[in-house]
């Protein structure tokens, strides 16, 4: 089970000890490539997909993106909550350097998402502004904090404090006013 749960915290810390390892051991788990509903293989494909941004390996991205591209639009099992295949892909295209593809699928999940995935919404709004605050597009920074806006509603109403906390941190990055975080 820790292979499995470590990859959704370190969406929570921001860090992870051994991710090499990690990915290491969940790539020896046996999958069924031409299943993909298969339960085992979703929880194995979604916690190496969380570890993309501390593996130095492009390859292993890449099989996440191939394996993932196929079920856009559907929400996967994981530790906690679950998590939308779009929002997936955006973390793994921004994790290779591809911020408007990155953009593309975090904009997908957003919209599946206010379907009432909120737990997931709120983190995939975090995401999302994260990219679009370090591409720096024209109009970026004020869809940015929309965006941001609307996840901090949903994380103060679920009581998410360290998700609000990063999300004030990138508004005020970007010089936005931050969300007053709940009493504990």
């Amino acid at each position: 089970p820790f292979l499995f749960l470590a990859p959704g915290l370190s969406r929570v810390t921001g860090e992870i000890d051994e991710a090499e390892r990690l990915a290491y051991d969940l790539r020896a788990i046996p999958c069924n490539w031409e299943t993909k509903f298969n339960w085992s293989d979703m929880y194995r494909q979604v916690a190496l997909a969380q570890l993309a941004p501390y593996l130095s390996n492009t390859k292993t991205i890449t099989e996440m993106v191939n394996w993932f591209l196929p079920l856009k639009g559907f929400f996967m099992p994981a530790a906690f909550f679950g998590r939308s295949t779009d929002s997936l892909l955006g973390s793994l295209y921004k994790t290779l350097g591809m911020p408007n593809e990155s953009i593309a699928h975090y904009n997908d999940a957003i919209k599946f998402c206010r379907k009432g995935y909120l737990p997931e919404l709120a983190w995939t709004s975090w995401e999302y502004a994260c990219v679009l605050a370090g591409r720096n597009a024209r109009n970026d920074k004020d869809l940015a904090l929309t965006v941001l806006n609307e996840g901090s509603a949903i994380a103060t109403r679920l009581g998410i404090v360290p998700l609000l906390a990063k999300m004030d941190a990138l508004k005020d990055s970007m010089g936005g006013a931050p969300q007053k975080l709940p009493d504990s």
